[in-house]
């Protein structure tokens, strides 16, 4: 991804971070998740054609610290965005530090995406956690009348965070479909310049990726996530990844992505 790509991408993220309008929000929603899609299209394409910096056309890997508190749930959205974005992201748990950290593995380009991305929605989410927006039959429990216990603000915070993960994984794959489906239907078939089809080079690209995560972590196992015990917090969380800007129709935005 060139420079001048990113610092859009940076600047429409900014921006969203910023505004208090929701419609704001919305209008840089469709714009970034277009952006992240067409771009990973783009460098795939251009790396299949032997185009460009060589080290820019082999899967690495970024060693990502993830913020408390609730790092452990966090971990999620990393996997999330970095799914989206072409990338798979290894939960390798505490340093000596204690911080979490996990190991994102994938293409230089599809990294830097993917980070910038997780940046901007962990401060959106972390906002929006804390503001609280929500109705009041699922608003956190220390901001009811009387309040609630820490344990259960904990639960609260833990599902939304969940909530929020699973509605931006959603729009954000559901961004990369649209990229896919507008990519053949302009090329209407047409070959790649390296002469195989868009579908097989990014099937390709998936699997050095996967060869790569085999390579580095030959014991990996997967685990799944559960949605945790506030089904009002993974309601409000679920809104709020509604609400989450992932672009801007200041940069020759379309449409916005499907909810």
């Amino acid at each position: 991804m060139s420079e001048s790509t990113l610092r859009v991408i940076q600047k429409l993220l900014s921006r969203a971070e910023a505004t208090e309008f929701e419609s704001e929000r919305d209008s840089c929603l469709a714009k970034v998740a277009e952006l992240m899609a067409r771009y990973s299209i783009e460098d795939a394409v251009l790396a299949a054609a032997d185009e460009g910096d060589a080290a820019a056309r082999r899967p690495t890997e970024r060693l990502l610290v993830v913020p408390a508190p609730y790092a452990a749930r966090k971990v999620s959205l990393f996997g999330a965005v970095g799914q989206n974005c072409g990338c798979t992201v290894i939960d390798v748990g505490n340093d000596d530090d204690g911080q979490r950290r996990v190991a994102m593995v994938g293409f230089p380009g599809d990294l830097e995406r993917a980070e910038v991305l997780i940046t901007s929605l962990l401060v959106q989410m972390t906002r929006e956690m804390l503001v609280d927006p929500s109705p009041p039959d699922t608003r956190a429990p220390n901001r009811r009348k009387g309040g609630r216990s820490p344990g259960a603000t904990a639960a609260w915070r833990r599902s939304f965070i969940t909530g929020f993960t699973t509605r931006v994984n959603q729009r954000l794959a559901a961004a990369m479909d649209l990229e896919k489906q507008r990519d053949h239907a302009g090329a209407a078939g047409r070959p790649s310049p390296s002469g195989s089809s868009v579908a097989l080079v990014l099937a390709r690209r998936d699997q050095e990726v996967d060869t790569e995560v085999r390579r580095r972590y030959p014991h990996l196992r997967s685990r799944r996530m559960d949605a945790g015990s506030s089904a009002g917090g993974h309601a409000a969380g679920r809104r709020a990844g509604d609400r989450a800007s992932l672009g801007s129709p200041e940069v020759g935005g379309r449409r916005a992505l499907p909810r």
